[in-house]
């Protein structure tokens, strides 16, 4: 699917240039009619005022429908990029690891409004305007070449003013978007961690930063303001130098050849219309260069997006259905990072089978999470999951749709306690969603809670603890009940008391199905039936608990170093 149709945006741009040539005749058609009208009292003038009014109404009526028209294109343009701009977000997580919700935010409405703005409204009022210039030429030579001398060495000044000044105003621009953006994350991070830089008495050290960047901000946006009006004070005086020439040169040619008046101030207006469309080409181009930034942010991500969906990967289905979980030789290296994180994984995974992964942090426990997630695409060797290459999209939500995901961070949506546990069943009733809650243990807690499982909570709402998290968390996955639960470190930022609790949990949850976990602590992975022990984006030694502790010392090393209470025999 392509980021939106041509042949839409073709239309609306015809539509737009249609509307500007119509007002443009129309306005034409009144000058020539009121000097008839003013100079001559022939009857035929007063019916054919009332048929030139009609048209003008007609016209307006079509002009009206024409932006209408356009202006609705408009809008379904920018819905549609929204979708594909968000799809190109939730698709993988690659996208958005290394951008800052500040920054994706301000892509988010300021560069589809600005690219709405690039495609329905700078780019055809360009080419209305150049259209209109090329014309005004041809027509300045057919009344004077004099008239078409000034005319076209105006147009090579402007060009060259444009030429000298485009460079420092796309620059000016590109600055005073990326500061916004510094300024949109650190604004975000201050509303976000505002308790945190309370706690460490760091609001007037953070306060001072925002204040620098506000004023480096006012800084490029004045400086962008400058550029753009000591480029436009340059062309207007050119401008007003030229107009005035032209109308000495075309009231002496009057004179000359003893034309009519009414010609004479048509072509004035013309003059005026030609003239008017070169002071204001430098609004269009000046919209264009701030649209342009934009624009190739946002293709960016839809292009990311395309690519995603057009990778061509081995389409082959692993006909062997012991394995619902089947990796050869998957590797990857993030785009930040000088080597590869993950080296020639192969994984064989049964149906009912419990993995974990444990190591060092770094080792590439969590990328093997994210990579069978669909987080990360652009690895290199093969991964299938009930027989599905989950690097082709379809299969991906095939997929996903019998898998369940609890990560580290599991994040509460602003909403009651029943959208965020249904979040992971749409259609899900009142008593599933109390039956997921009581599973994961926390009924009893969330109905003595004001509103019961319609209290608000999440951001603005009732705040809960770390284990409250993890445990609606799991509530979602009870209710989901997928075949294959992937989880990366569910239980690392609790204390070990509520770890203990949440351990009771999981076990619940995991019975009679496929479960793959990242761990760091061997209570919550010792009754697995593999363990798969990694070091630099390898898998050094597989096996179960005793078999690890038997043949393998750096399983009980990593361990030692934990401090784990390991009962083995040397």
């Amino acid at each position: 699917m392509k980021l939106f149709k041509k042949s839409s945006r073709n239309i609306s741009m015809i539509l737009y240039l249609l509307s500007l040539i119509l007002d443009c005749i129309s306005n034409i058609a009144v000058i020539n009619i009121s000097y008839d009208l003013v100079w001559t009292n022939n009857s035929a003038n007063t019916k054919m005022l009332m048929y030139i009014l009609i048209v003008k109404a007609f016209l307006y009526v079509i002009l009206f429908y024409l932006k209408r028209k356009n202006e609705n294109l408009h809008g379904k343009f920018k819905n549609k990029i929204r979708r594909e701009f968000i799809e190109a977000i939730f698709l993988t997580k690659n996208i958005d690891d290394s951008k800052h919700t500040g920054e994706l935010t301000t892509d988010l409405w300021m560069g589809i409004e600005w690219m709405g703005v690039y495609y329905f409204e700078a780019l055809p009022d360009l080419i209305f305007k150049l259209t209109l210039l090329i014309c005004g030429t041809l027509y300045m030579l057919y009344v004077n070449y004099k008239l078409a001398f000034l005319f076209v060495a105006t147009l090579a000044i402007i060009f060259l003013l444009e030429k000298i000044f485009d460079p420092l105003i796309s620059k000016s621009s590109q600055s005073e978007g990326q500061i916004n953006e510094e300024y949109s994350m650190m604004s975000m991070d201050a509303l976000n961690g505002s308790e945190t830089l309370k706690s460490l008495n760091g609001v007037d050290f953070y306060k001072s930063k925002l204040k620098n960047k506000s004023k480096l901000l006012k800084q490029a946006s004045m400086g962008f303001v400058y550029l753009t009006t000591l480029s436009q004070l340059f062309k207007d005086v050119v401008l007003n130098i030229i107009k005035l020439l032209s109308l000495i040169i075309l009231f002496r040619y009057m004179i000359i050849k003893k034309l009519d008046m009414n010609i004479v101030i048509t072509n004035a207006f013309i003059l005026f219309i030609i003239y008017n469309s070169i002071s204001t080409l430098h609004g269009s181009f000046l919209k264009m260069a701030k649209a342009k930034v934009y624009k190739e942010k946002i293709s960016t991500y839809i292009k990311y997006s395309e690519n995603y969906r057009s990778l061509d990967k081995s389409d082959k289905i692993i006909s062997d259905s012991d394995y619902i979980v089947f990796t050869e030789d998957l590797s990857y290296k993030y785009p930040q990072s000088k080597g590869r994180v993950l080296k020639n994984i192969n994984l064989r995974i049964k149906e009912g089978h419990k993995l974990a992964l444990i190591g060092s942090s770094g080792s590439g426990k969590s990328t093997i999470i994210k990579c069978l997630s669909g987080f990360l695409n652009n690895f290199q060797g093969e991964a299938f999951v009930f027989g599905l290459n989950i690097a082709e999209t379809e299969n991906l939500k095939k997929i996903k749709s019998k898998m369940c995901i609890i990560l580290q961070k599991n994040h509460i949506f602003s909403n009651s306690v029943f959208e965020n546990i249904r979040i992971s069943k749409k259609n899900a009733t009142e008593d599933e969603v109390i039956d997921a809650l009581k599973k994961a243990n926390i009924y009893d807690f969330i109905s003595s809670l004001s509103d019961g499982i319609y209290t608000k909570i999440g951001e603005g709402g009732f705040e809960l603890s770390g284990g409250q998290k993890s445990r609606i968390a799991i509530a979602r996955a009870f209710l989901r009940n997928a075949s294959i639960i992937l989880l990366d470190e569910p239980t690392s930022s609790l204390d070990r008391e509520n770890e203990f609790r949440i351990i009771s949990n999981l076990k619940e949850l995991f019975k009679g199905r496929t479960v793959i976990q990242t761990a760091h602590r061997l209570e919550t992975i010792k009754d697995f039936d593999e363990i798969s022990y990694m070091e630099c984006g390898q898998i050094i030694h597989s096996g179960n608990h005793e078999e690890l502790i038997s043949i393998s010392s750096e399983y009980r090393e990593y361990f030692n170093r934990l401090g784990d209470d390991m009962d083995y025999e040397e």
